[in-house]
């Protein structure tokens, strides 16, 4: 994708709303979608911002991020529907913005501890410091829930409904949990990792299976997910 700043200096066509890319040169029907669509556009543009902030943030992943994010590029090509559209955004969004901060977060917030503090005091902290919004670290996942966007997603307890969108929803916290376990190799935190790998994945499934049921219209991009086996 160019940058947006770029795409902003050139003249774009009346009839097409703003992307992160120039709408005047779109090529595919998936492009052209997007520049028509005011929403889509939007969401395209805070695609590209949010995937740059992820680069900058884990620059020991860039490889690794680029390769998802061209698989998500090549997936969203097959989509037609502008709800499956819609929601295939909010889900990389929101994916990389959980990623965007993990590793730098977990250095930031990374401050000397007193060799006498208590176990349980500890276990406050974390607590507290999985309410900390976007900026999730592996120890985040310790508590009962975890905070994105200002939601709350239990790492414990699994959603109740539709099978179908459970399904889905566990496929997507698979891939996520995958680059977790990435981070945590690179931070040396692997045992960590494999300690609280089924909490993460709940977390990250009941995520996805909220945003999926908060509007079953935009649920396409489950029959391309679940036909994988």
């Amino acid at each position: 994708m160019k940058n947006i700043l770029l795409a902003s200096l050139l003249v774009a066509s009346p009839a097409a709303f703003a992307a992160s890319f120039d709408c005047q040169k779109a090529s595919t029907e998936i492009e052209h979608k997007i520049c028509d669509n005011e929403r889509l556009s939007k969401l395209d543009e805070q695609l590209s911002s949010t995937y740059s902030i992820a680069l900058k943030a884990n620059p020991g992943d860039a490889d690794t991020l680029k390769t998802v994010q061209r698989q998500w590029i090549n997936m969203r090509g097959k989509l037609t529907d502008d709800k499956a559209l819609e929601l295939a955004y909010l889900i990389q969004i929101n994916g990389l913005k959980g990623l965007g901060g993990s590793a730098s977060t977990a250095v930031v917030n990374e401050t000397p501890k007193p060799v006498q503090k208590q176990p349980e005091v500890q276990e406050k902290t974390d607590t507290k410091q999985a309410k900390n919004g976007n900026g999730l670290t592996l120890e985040s996942f310790r508590a009962k829930y975890i905070e994105v966007d200002g939601e709350y997603y239990s790492t414990t307890s699994l959603p109740r409904g539709s099978s179908f969108l459970f399904t889905c929803a566990s496929r997507m916290a698979d891939d996520q949990v995958n680059v977790w376990k990435k981070h945590a190799a690179k931070e040396g935190k692997i045992d960590l990792f494999f300690e609280l790998e089924n909490r993460i994945h709940t977390a990250l499934l009941n995520a996805n299976f909220q945003k999926l049921n908060s509007d079953l219209t935009k649920t396409g991009i489950c029959d391309l997910i679940t036909a994988v086996p």
